[in-house]
C-alpha cells in the first residue's frame, strides 16, 4: 500500500506527526517502517524526524 501525503500548509512540523495524525500509524507500524527504510520523501528514504517543507 502506498500513502501520499502532499503540504499544502505548514499543518505539521515533522513527518511522525503526518503519519500518526493524518494516517492513524500505530506507533508499533511506524517502528517497523523506520526499521525496513520505507519511510520515502520525494523517493528518498528520511528519518521521520525530519522536517517537512512545502513544495
Amino acid at each position: 500500500m502506498i500513502l501520499k501525503y502532499i503540504v499544502e500548509n505548514n499543518k505539521y512540523e515533522n513527518i511522525n506527526q503526518i503519519l500518526k495524525q493524518e494516517f492513524h500509524i500505530s506507533a508499533r507500524l511506524l517502528h517497523k517502517l523506520i526499521v525496513n527504510k520505507k519511510v520515502l520523501l520525494n523517493n528518498e528514504i528520511v528519518d521521520t524526524r525530519s522536517l517537512v517543507q512545502n513544495r
